[in-house]
C-alpha cells in the first residue's frame, strides 16, 4: 500500500512539473472525508490525488485515486479502499472557476484486516466502482466537490457519500 501511494504521488508531481502554465493537464492533491452508508461502518477519510486533461474549455477527462481508511465498529477489524477511477468532468462555465458535474467509472481495491487473539488475517479484492457528483472550482487552484460512490461486490456493495477538498497545480 505504501509503495502504491508513493508511485501515485510521484506520478502526480511528474505530470504537474512537466506541464507548463498553458498546458491542458492539471494535477491536484487533497483530502477525502466521507460517511459509509452501511451498518457497522462509519467515517471514511484519507489523502487523494488526481489529474485532469482538458479536452474543451468546459470538459475534462479525469483520473482520481487515494487511500481511504474506513472506520469499522468491530473490535480488531480495519478496512481501507484505494479507488482507481477515470472519469469525465463537465464545467457549466469554463474550467477555471464555477460549478461542475463529475462522473467516474473504475476499480477500487478493498482491503480488510482482522486480528483475533493475536492472530491477524487480511484480504484484498478489486471491485468495480462508480460515482457521480459535482463541485465548485473556487478559483483555478481550490476545488471543493461532493459525490456518491458505489463499490460493487459479489452479493452486495459499499455505498458512501464523500466530500473532497483539493489544491490544483
Amino acid at each position: 500500500m505504501k509503495n502504491l501511494t508513493k508511485i501515485i504521488i510521484a506520478f502526480v508531481f511528474t505530470v504537474a512539473f512537466a506541464s507548463n502554465s498553458k498546458a491542458q493537464f492539471k494535477a491536484n492533491i487533497g483530502v477525502d472525508l466521507g460517511l459509509a452508508l452501511e451498518n457497522g461502518m462509519g467515517l471514511i477519510y484519507g489523502p487523494a490525488a488526481g489529474i485532469e486533461y482538458g479536452i474543451e474549455d468546459n470538459m475534462g477527462i479525469t483520473f482520481q485515486t487515494g487511500y481511504d481508511i474506513i472506520s469499522v465498529d468491530a473490535k480488531g477489524a480495519s478496512a481501507s479502499i484505494i479507488p482507481l477511477q477515470p472519469g469525465f468532468k463537465y464545467y457549466f462555465t469554463d474550467n477555471e472557476s464555477g460549478l461542475y458535474a463529475h462522473a467516474q467509472l473504475g476499480f477500487t481495491v478493498y482491503r480488510t484486516k482482522v486480528e483475533f487473539f493475536g492472530i491477524s488475517s487480511s484480504a484484498s479484492k478489486t471491485y468495480l466502482s462508480y460515482s457521480a457528483g459535482g463541485g465548485y472550482l473556487v478559483n483555478e487552484n481550490i476545488d471543493i466537490g461532493a459525490r456518491f460512490n458505489i463499490v460493487s461486490s459479489n452479493g452486495g456493495s459499499l455505498e458512501y457519500i464523500a466530500v473532497r477538498a483539493a489544491f490544483n497545480f
